[in-house]
């Protein structure tokens, strides 16, 4: 998490600046300073903004607030069992099992049954104590959300 690539727009969601509060939509980086678009995604107008304030671009009455670049969660463009959006970062709970997983972004080992071994991945993976990280499937056949890493840290036990 945290991580914005130069020039790139990504579908995310993190905690504004000003107030802490989850907005989401696409960020970027400008400068020092990240900042998140909400609504469609504006790569055709993102260095035309018009004027800059403490707490957001204000850009053809389209706005991009400044936001915790240490918050920002990546979107799976994938969803729950409820139609909830799933996002990095997000705790969510096994209907097969009732474990509680988090669902992470990054380098993770995989079993490949062909190769009879474990190799490195790269994605959208969940982590759960006393499990190998697994790739997260489908998981609207699986999975509640249940908080994520920030708000609920009461519900993380797992510590990488």
């Amino acid at each position: 998490m945290g991580w914005v690539p130069e020039n790139k727009l990504l579908k995310v969601k993190a905690k504004r600046m000003n107030d802490g509060k989850w907005i989401k939509g696409y960020c970027f980086k400008e400068q020092e300073c990240t900042y998140l678009i909400t609504g469609r995604q504006y790569e055709d107008i993102i260095h035309s903004f018009t004027h800059v304030t403490e707490e957001c671009y204000d850009m053809f009455s389209i706005k991009a607030y400044k936001i915790d670049p240490g918050t920002i969660c990546l979107c799976t463009g994938k969803e729950y069992m409820n139609g909830e959006t799933a996002y990095e970062g997000d705790i969510f709970e096994s209907q097969a099992g009732g474990q509680l997983m988090i669902l992470r972004f990054g380098t993770y080992q995989a079993y490949c049954p062909a190769d009879r071994t474990y190799m490195d991945s790269v994605g959208f993976y969940a982590e759960c104590e006393g499990y190998p990280d697994m790739p997260i499937g489908d998981l609207k056949d699986y999975a509640l959300k249940a908080g994520n890493i920030f708000d609920n840290t009461d519900l993380v036990s797992i510590q990488k």
